[in-house]
């Protein structure tokens, strides 16, 4: 038999720092697709979810397009993610320029 020291304090700040790292980015999609089926929480998403959307103001378009199809992709048929009308991307029912984001931003 080998003894098995428990894990570091280090050990489990990485995982901590990975799961926050990992896990926030990729619960976006979900917190949107949930918050579209129950049409509420849209402004409970952005405030949690603002550094993602601040964020996408400033990334190659390729990026930006791809996590508005990934929210997009399950969310109910009138929710969006897009620019609202004060040029910030927004998550809400019918976002003004949801289909044309790429072009007003670049």
């Amino acid at each position: 038999m080998t003894d098995r020291e428990d894990p570091s304090a280090g050990f489990w700040i990485t995982v901590a720092l990975l799961v926050v790292l990992v896990g926030y980015p990729l619960s976006f999609g979900p917190a949107c697709w949930i918050s579209s089926r129950t049409n509420s929480g849209a402004r409970s998403v952005q405030l949690i979810y603002g550094p993602i959307c601040t964020a996408l103001s400033h990334v190659p378009i390729l990026f930006s397009s791809a996590v508005r199809q990934y929210v997009n992709v399950l969310a109910a048929n009138n929710w969006s993610l897009g620019i609202g009308g004060d040029d910030q991307w927004t998550w809400d029912q019918d976002v003004p320029f949801a289909g044309v984001t790429e072009t007003i931003l670049h």
